[in-house]
Parts: structure tokens; sequence; C-alpha cells
């Protein structure tokens, strides 16, 4: 699974509202949700910008055995 698709059921598994992701990222709601929804690529900085927001490390989504 990838690290996109990781954040996103992380998300949806935890019920967290995107409203929350879209306060602590300044993201636009509308990018918010193409990312977790999969219609666009999260970027580098992206990725960063959601671990902050949801109080996780990096290393959390990223799968060692793939």
């Amino acid at each position: 699974m990838e690290v996109q698709a990781r954040i996103a059921a992380y998300i949806k598994e935890n019920f967290i509202m995107q409203k929350l992701i879209v306060e602590k990222t300044g993201y636009s709601a509308t990018k918010v949700s193409q990312i977790l929804n999969l219609g666009q690529k999260m970027t580098a900085d992206e990725f960063v910008a959601f671990c902050k927001a949801l109080g996780k490390d990096p290393g959390f989504f990223i799968d060692d055995e793939e």
C-alpha cells in the first residue's frame, strides 16, 4: 500500500475529520479531499505536513517491507 493510501486509511480508521487536516496544514479543503481520495498525488512537502497535522513521525506511514 502506498504511503498516501496509508495516510488516508489512518484518517478514516481513526475518524479524523478532514477539517482538522485543513486547519493544521493550511491547505484548502479541496486539496485535502483530493489527496485523501487519491485523486491527486501527494508531494513530499504535503506528506510531511500531513504527518505533522496528525502528530505522527513520517516513518509511521512507511512500510519497511516494500
